[in-house]
């Protein structure tokens, strides 16, 4: 290995370690340059990173200007399936005027089905295999999505104390 072939730079960083009543924590590393940088985060809801390349404003600021959609999209927690939410769905569903050769109990039966898979993958294995509800839905049952329960903690119990941290360091 030759180091030539690359370039190589060291930086300083600002690292935030929160720590909550009840155990919660949350380190949140920044590394930044004007309008773009860094943000890594390393809690007890999960673990997560993202780079900005043009905010737009500085930093610190775009930080605390995000809500929760647009950085749960970028941290990858925008799109958990909602199990309880889909099969709520499918419940008004049958609730609806259905065909006359459809029969509530059946779907009723499926939906009681559903209810008990535990994961995204299992719900659509078990969806495959309940006829009525698929022919209802022409073969394409909706399912529910949401930002996940984990990052919507950590949104809600830990990042309004490093929004309030960053807005007193912006003000001096």
């Amino acid at each position: 290995m030759d180091l030539q072939d690359f370039i190589i730079s060291k930086t300083q960083v600002e690292c935030y370690k929160i720590k909550g009543k009840h155990g919660m924590f949350a380190t949140i590393t920044l590394d930044y340059s004007g309008n773009q940088g860094r943000i890594s985060i390393a809690s007890d809801f999960g673990n997560w990173s993202n780079y900005w390349g043009a905010c737009g404003s500085g930093f610190k600021n775009f930080l605390v200007g995000l809500d929760i959609h647009y950085a749960a999209g970028k941290f990858g927690e925008g799109h958990w399936f909602d199990l309880d939410k889909t099969i709520a769905g499918l419940k008004e569903m049958v609730n609806e005027d259905l065909p006359c050769d459809i029969i509530h109990d059946e779907l009723n039966e499926e939906i009681k089905q559903l209810e008990e898979t535990s994961n995204k993958e299992e719900f659509i294995v078990c969806m495959w295999q309940c006829k009525n509800i698929m022919r209802l839905q022409d073969g394409a049952p909706d399912i529910s999505y949401d930002i996940s329960p984990t990052f919507k903690s950590f949104w809600t119990k830990l990042w309004p104390a490093f929004i309030q941290t960053l807005k007193l360091e912006i003000k001096d």
